[in-house]
């Protein structure tokens, strides 16, 4: 199946303030430890034309290394949730979510970050994999695409739509519920695959790598670098699968071997998907051709989730020069 194209318009944007955040989840270590780290050496992650700001993003999830401890801190920041005055009875992570938006947010036009760098490890077998939160942010895509210049299209990028508990992704919403979602630019990294409450030395190191890249892309496009990549393959998520079931609700099947740790490979209609306890191949019936991604992230087991269909788009970004954002201002590191 051929891409699809489309254009985005680039925003006009110097970056001031930087924000990265580690244990949005509290059992993805890997960005625990690394924001721990530069706590420790704030030197490693400054930038002469920014500031930057270290946040454990859910200390009470860390604490317990869980991903949550009432519900999950990365669906949380939304209008509903940030603009609630009710306090008491609230969930744990809607309290932290407010607290975040009140530090590091602002209004839509008078953000206190600019670009948002949050960090995280799947169980699947995704390997590098940025997620937009705004499909049409295509200051962020151009990071993305000056990061895949530096590192190879092993890094992937998705469009990250409005997450709420619907089965299908459909709509356009303003938010997609993540922390990312505080700045003005940004984007989530997935790394992986990692077993949750676990610490891996070459994720660790391969995920430090990235974001010092980042960090020097960002320097550079302040001091009017203009990447040679204009055209980004962006995967678009258009629907969750869960898991066949029988009638009491009991998953009745497996992901397929052909599929299962195949992140990105394309899924035919008519290739086998699942595989019954019985040996049975159960096939993908469509609607359209597909690239799944996070195969059996455990995490979505809760969800109702096997993997998620996307479709790849390629995406033109435009090339102009950017101008100055004074909406930005310094704070210090929030645990």
């Amino acid at each position: 199946m051929e891409s699809q194209r489309s254009e985005y318009e680039v925003s006009n944007d110097t970056i001031r303030t930087v924000a990265i955040s580690g244990g949005t989840h509290g059992n993805e270590l890997v960005g625990v430890y690394l924001v721990r780290e530069w706590m420790k050496n704030p030197e490693l992650v400054k930038r002469n034309s920014f500031t930057t700001h270290l946040l454990i993003s859910n200390p009470a999830a860390v604490e317990k290394c869980v991903r949550y401890v009432d519900i999950d801190l990365n669906r949380q920041f939304i209008p509903v949730n940030l603009e609630s005055e009710k306090e008491v009875d609230q969930p744990y992570e809607i309290k932290r979510a407010k607290e975040i938006e009140s530090k590091f947010g602002g209004s839509p036009n008078s953000k206190r970050v600019d670009f948002w760098l949050d960090l995280h490890n799947t169980t699947s077998n995704s390997g590098l994999l940025l997620f937009v939160p705004r499909k049409f942010d295509s200051f962020t895509l151009r990071v993305a695409a000056a990061l895949q210049l530096k590192h190879g299209d092993c890094i992937k990028v998705a469009s990250l739509p409005a997450v709420y508990e619907n089965k299908s992704f459909t709509g356009k919403r303003s938010r997609s519920g993540g922390i990312a979602d505080t700045g003005v630019h940004g984007f989530g990294l997935e790394v992986g695959p990692l077993a949750h409450g676990t610490l891996s030395a070459s994720l660790y190191k391969q995920t430090k790598s990235i974001v010092y890249c980042i960090l020097d892309i960002l320097e550079a496009l302040n001091k009017g670098w203009k990447p040679e990549r204009d055209v980004i393959e962006v995967y678009e998520p258009f629907k969750r699968v869960d898991y066949p079931r029988d009638e009491n609700g009991e998953i009745s099947a497996m992901l397929h071997p052909e599929v299962d740790g195949k992140d990105w490979k394309a899924l035919n209609v008519g290739d086998p998907l699942f595989i019954t306890f019985e040996g049975k191949a159960l096939p993908y019936m469509g609607p359209e051709m597909a690239y799944p991604i996070l195969i059996n992230e455990a995490s979505y087991m809760e969800k109702g989730t096997a993997l998620i269909l996307t479709k790849k788009t390629e995406v033109v970004i435009s090339q102009v020069e950017m101008q100055p954002n004074e909406t930005s201002s310094n704070t210090d590191v929030f645990t």
